[in-house]
């Protein structure tokens, strides 16, 4: 009904190359991703209905809401889009791929600092929507 949404995240940093386990398993981070999401997906309060604005997220009625994908042709797309937001030929090894409602989240470790990690948003053909600071 509302589609589907991407969560990517990715790690690390490899040359261009063949490979297989481009999905980062579930761990740690990937649970605390799924429950922020979640709430802010689902929530119909004023500060997640802002959220989901600002996000370019849908309110989301089904369950689950949030999925960790971890089929390799998804995420070798996840990795693509991600990889084309950087501007200096940076590749990625693995990325955290979420599905929820129609749009497609993704982070990179290279727009990661101590303090923030940079999401960018893509919507379900992967074009670029926005990039979140969290």
């Amino acid at each position: 009904m509302f589609g589907l949404l991407t969560f990517i995240l990715t790690v690390g940093f490899v040359p261009s190359s063949p490979r297989t386990n481009l999905c980062r398993p579930a761990d740690s981070f990937s649970a605390g991703m799924i429950q922020h999401f979640n709430a802010v997906v689902t929530g119909t309060d004023a500060g997640n209905t802002r959220l989901r604005e600002a996000y370019k997220l849908l309110l989301v009625t089904t369950s689950p809401a949030v999925t960790l994908v971890t089929d390799e042709s998804e995420c070798l797309l996840a990795k693509a889009a991600v990889e084309d937001r950087f501007t200096d030929g940076t590749t990625t090894s693995q990325v955290y791929v979420f599905r929820i409602g129609t749009t497609r989240i993704a982070a990179s470790a290279a727009k990661m600092s101590r303090d923030q990690i940079l999401i960018d948003i893509f919507d379900s053909s992967y074009n670029y929507l926005t990039t979140l600071q969290m």
